[in-house]
């Protein structure tokens, strides 16, 4: 191998690895640091959920006759459709609410417009949630077969620390997913961009030594 093309391999090769390795690394980075993020929204609005019930209505959390949960006996909440509704059309989530652990209320609707609820929270769920008392955050819950961000949170009675339902917020996968792709994709571009201006840089000056010690090389050989 000619001695230019040794020194531009041993030149070359670690950035190219070392490239590679950043990219890698940020993006893994980066797609923790925007699922982080997407909680934290999910656990502010859960909050706000909260208030709305806890402030503006008095009273305990309660079913009625018809299985209807109610706060105090003002609000029904089973027919709070507006909130939810209103939750979803400014923020994109989906917005749940849990008694115990079956849904009362959801955003969520299949494909006929059904809304789904008096079913289950998964067992991984309850047991975190209503057992525990901790937030449950999960980035891969299938719900009606399409793929959802998820963040689950308790709610307890009045003055009571003891879990009586769970609101949860789920975002669709693929919207966090375009947001770290379109990151991804211009980080790899402006590495691809270091790298190529750096290889034309190491190019020139490999080739402005070679040329030197050919220069060297020849005065060498006529003394």
């Amino acid at each position: 191998m000619k001695l230019k093309a040794k020194i531009l391999t041993f030149s070359l090769v670690p950035l190219i690895l070392l490239g590679i390795t950043l990219f890698l690394v940020s993006a893994d980075r980066i797609a923790n640091g925007i699922y982080d993020e997407a909680y934290v929204g999910m656990k502010a609005t859960t909050l706000a959920v909260k208030d709305i019930f806890e402030i503006g209505y008095e009273g305990d959390y309660q079913l009625d006759e018809n299985g209807e949960l109610w706060k105090g006996n003002e609000l029904n909440i089973s027919q709070a459709y507006d909130i939810v509704d209103h939750i979803k059309k400014n923020t994109g989530l989906e917005v749940t609410i849990f008694w115990n652990d079956t849904r009362i209320l959801t955003s969520i609707k299949d494909d006929n417009g059904t809304r789904q609820t008096g079913t289950k929270a998964p067992a991984e769920v309850i047991q975190s949630v209503l057992n525990e008392g901790k937030p449950f955050k999960n980035r891969n819950v299938e719900i009606l077969n399409k793929k959802y961000v998820v963040y689950y949170a308790p709610f307890c009675q009045p003055g009571k620390n003891e879990p009586a339902g769970m609101l949860f917020l789920g975002t669709p996968q693929n919207t966090v997913s375009k947001i770290i792709n379109k990151i991804r994709l211009q980080m790899l571009l402006i590495i691809f961009a270091g790298l190529v201006l750096a290889s034309v840089f190491i190019y020139k000056m490999v080739s402005n030594i070679t040329c030197s010690l050919k220069m060297s090389m020849g005065y060498l050989n006529d003394i």
